[in-house]
């Protein structure tokens, strides 16, 4: 059954910082920059299981900007990405000097292991799509040159990883565990056909 949290049961005062814990606890530790001038709204639904690394989630909210410091990336067990899909409205990402700005119909391949930003300026609906480094082991060289890139969720591969995550999430509380890992596992097959096949 998926993890489902939402600030409409949560009191106005707590709502910042109860969304920051969810937050850290589902991806790592992150810093939050709220809009001042706007009440926050934000759901978070998480699919998991204990037999493998890999997590899918949902995070729907008000416009929101995270960032990543070194000391941050110091706290981390080990090194994870991100696979972020922008479903309602564009993503910027910065790392290393570099600017990506990402609209829906595609998807980012971030970096968790350096400091870095990320942000949108208003209402968003994204999945992301959490692996640890050593998913990639043996997979795929050169990871970080894949963090430079916007890739295409419309045609091809990257439309058939995101419906795959969309498949997962609708199907996910209907399967044993043994499917569920295997559901997440195709997904992170198809993703690395995926970057792979857009360069």
């Amino acid at each position: 059954m998926a993890i489902t949290l939402s600030s409409r049961y949560w009191p106005d005062n707590e709502r910042q910082a109860r969304w920051a814990a969810a937050i850290g606890s589902t991806y790592f530790p992150l810093s939050l920059n709220f809009d001042p001038g706007a009440r926050f709204s934000g759901n978070l639904q998480v699919w998991e299981t204990q037999s493998t690394a890999l997590t899918l989630s949902r995070l729907r909210s008000t416009q929101m900007g995270y960032s990543r410091s070194k000391a941050q990336v110091s706290e981390d067990r080990e090194a994870c990405y991100l696979v972020t899909v922008p479903r309602r409205s564009e993503v910027h990402f910065e790392q290393d000097g570099r600017v990506l700005h990402c609209q829906p119909g595609g998807f980012i391949f971030e970096r968790g292991d350096a400091p870095y930003r990320f942000h949108y300026a208003s209402d968003n609906d994204l999945w992301v799509f959490k692996l640890p480094e050593r998913a990639l082991h043996g997979q795929l060289r050169g990871a970080e040159r894949y963090t430079r890139l916007c890739f295409d969720a419309k045609r091809g591969l990257g439309r058939i990883f995101v419906d795959q995550l969309a498949m997962c999430a609708a199907r996910f509380d209907e399967c044993d565990d043994t499917a569920r890992h295997m559901l997440l596992e195709q997904a992170l097959s198809t993703l690395l056909m995926a970057l792979r096949d857009d360069q």
